[in-house]
């Protein structure tokens, strides 16, 4: 005995208010499908909200009470129908009774009378449809499980990327995505001296995001055993070099600061220009001058990182570029000026830097944010 369990038949409702038509159509249905029949709009509706529910439904146009299209309209405004393929069966064969159809949402127009190989044929077609686009749907939902697992892991992973407390480091950090492809990290070594490190891998999302926790790893690792900023770049590209494809790396800026908050070291590589916020608000720029990381098997350190004195009261500032490349419903960037500006106004007016994100809410308005956005602040007090 054949103990295989067989594939359930598809559903499909029949619908029509004439008793002999519901006849025929069942007739020639019900060797191929299981037939559910209603012969009024309100019990089609009722039966198209049965578990499970129909895989297709074909629809008379004429009908007393409510007509096939009011029926049609109110399938695709509900949540638990909307999907359920519509084939209009009816004696109308105007151009605009066609139309019509079409626009409330029907997928397909059979005209009385019923020629049974043109009813099974476009049946079966919009049933195949149908169940590939169930597959389909089933397929994205698992992937996004899948893409959601992936995610929690990789940011369990990177756990450790936020600066820790510092009442001398403000953040700001607006991601595209749950994943981030911006990496902000801050460590002190045993000799007071702090590491900063913001980066910005190559797109956004989960492809860009998982380079993230091995650089978390390394610059962690390596900050807290005294490890000199060029030791840890030097250690940082080999790796990203060697374990990632070559259409992704790694922008970055490394600042290396002294206890007192006197002394600055720069390495920067690919990234917008880092800024120093005089007592007086004027502002000098750091900018790159080296190639990102994960581009080449050995990272030029001694003639690329640039050195400051900093004064009491000072700030410096580093961002990635989804910040002045944001653009506007005109194609504008918010830009470098625009931005030292916001935080000219910000910094004299003791605000938060949460205020940036309005300034930047209110340039872009309906266009959508297409990059990470990720700033920190660094201050003497």
């Amino acid at each position: 005995m054949d103990n295989s369990i067989r594939p359930e038949k598809p559903r499909i409702l029949v619908v029509d208010d004439v008793v002999d038509n519901l006849r025929i159509l069942t007739i020639l249905l019900q060797g191929d499908y299981v037939v559910m029949a209603a012969k009024s709009g309100q019990k089609a509706l009722e039966l198209a909200h049965a578990h499970p529910k129909p895989d297709l439904i074909l629809l008379d146009v004429m009908m007393p009470e409510m007509d096939g299209f009011e029926v049609c309209r109110r399938l695709k405004e509900d949540a638990l129908t909307w999907d359920i393929p519509v084939i209009f069966v009816t004696a109308l064969d105007e151009e605009k009774d066609e139309a019509y159809g079409f626009k409330v949402g029907g997928v397909d127009y059979i005209s009385k009378p019923y020629r049974p190989p043109i009813i099974r044929a476009r049946v079966q077609t919009h049933i195949s449809l149908q169940s590939a686009v169930t597959k389909l749907r089933t397929q994205k939902e698992l992937l996004s499980i899948e893409r959601s697992m992936v995610e929690n892991i990789i940011l369990r992973m990177r756990s450790s990327l936020a600066p820790a407390s510092d009442p001398h480091i403000r953040t700001l950090e607006t991601p595209v995505e749950k994943t981030t492809g911006d990496i902000l990290l801050a460590e002190r070594r045993h000799d007071g001296v702090l590491h900063v490190f913001l980066g910005d891998f190559t797109g956004h999302g989960l492809s860009a995001a998982v380079g993230g926790p091995m650089v978390v790893d390394i610059f962690h690792a390596m900050t807290i055993k005294n490890f000199s900023m060029e030791e840890i770049l030097q250690e940082i590209n080999k790796k990203l070099y060697k374990k990632l494809p070559h259409n992704l790396f790694l922008a970055a800026i490394f600042i290396e600061l002294t206890h007192d908050f006197r002394q600055i070291r720069v390495w920067n590589g690919g990234m917008p220009s880092l800024l120093i916020f005089r007592q007086d608000f004027a502002v000098e720029e750091i900018p790159p001058k080296y190639f990102p990381l994960g581009i080449l098997p050995e990272v030029e350190t001694s003639n690329v990182i640039q050195s400051a004195t900093l004064l009491p009261q000072e700030r410096i500032v580093a961002f990635s570029d989804g910040i002045i490349e944001m653009m506007d419903a005109d194609s504008q960037m918010f830009g470098s000026q625009r931005l030292i500006d916001v935080l000219r106004q910000i910094f004299r007016n003791t605000e938060p830097l949460s205020i940036l994100e309005d300034h930047l809410k209110n340039f872009r308005k309906d266009t959508p944010q297409m990059d990470d956005i990720t700033m920190v602040e660094l201050s003497s007090f």
